[in-house]
Parts: structure tokens; C-alpha cells; sequence
């Protein structure tokens, strides 16, 4: 499947990446990369609830952290609001 979005940091000085795909019908692929630091505008994860909009079917959705080289609590800031809506929204997490 083509990849659902992708996002960056939209400064220079700022080196965080979001990437979406869907590796089957029902999974949305989140993808986490560069320097998810405090203070770098890092995406709200109100980023990943519109793909999951924009994609019917999405019931699952898993993280992929390979290319993720350093983090503080910006990170698990947005991991926490993330996991909030997916139980919200009944959405698995995998």
C-alpha cells in the first residue's frame, strides 16, 4: 500500500519525522523518527486521529520507533494523548 502522510519538522534547527502507511487494510503504521524533543513543535497526536479519519477500515495502529535517536517527555507526551484517543476510539494498539 502507498504511504497514508508524512510530516516533519518544519524548522532547520528542528529534526523529528512523522510517517504514516497502512501495511494492510486494518493498520495504520505510525512511524517515529530524528529527535522527538520538548520544545521542537513536534505534532500533536491529533496528527495520527486524522489519519485514521481519512482511512476507512483502520482498527489497529502500531508504532515503528527504529528510527528514533533521542527523546525526552515531548515524546511521551504525545504517546500518552495518542494512547488516550485510541481508547476512546476503540482502536487498538499494536
Amino acid at each position: 500500500m502507498p504511504d497514508a502522510g508524512t510530516m516533519s519538522a518544519e524548522s532547520p534547527t528542528d529534526s523529528w519525522g512523522l510517517n504514516f502507511s497502512r501495511p494492510d487494510d486494518d493498520t495504520l503504521l505510525v512511524q517515529l523518527s530524528g529527535d522527538w524533543i520538548s520544545g521542537a513543535g513536534l505534532p500533536s497526536a491529533e496528527e495520527v486521529e486524522k489519519q485514521i479519519k481519512s482511512g476507512s477500515g483502520i482498527q489497529r495502529v502500531a508504532m515503528d520507533t527504529r528510527e528514533l535517536t533521542n527523546w525526552d517527555s515531548g515524546l511521551l507526551t504525545f504517546l500518552i494523548n495518542l494512547t488516550a484517543d485510541l481508547i476512546v476510539k476503540g482502536v487498538r494498539k499494536g
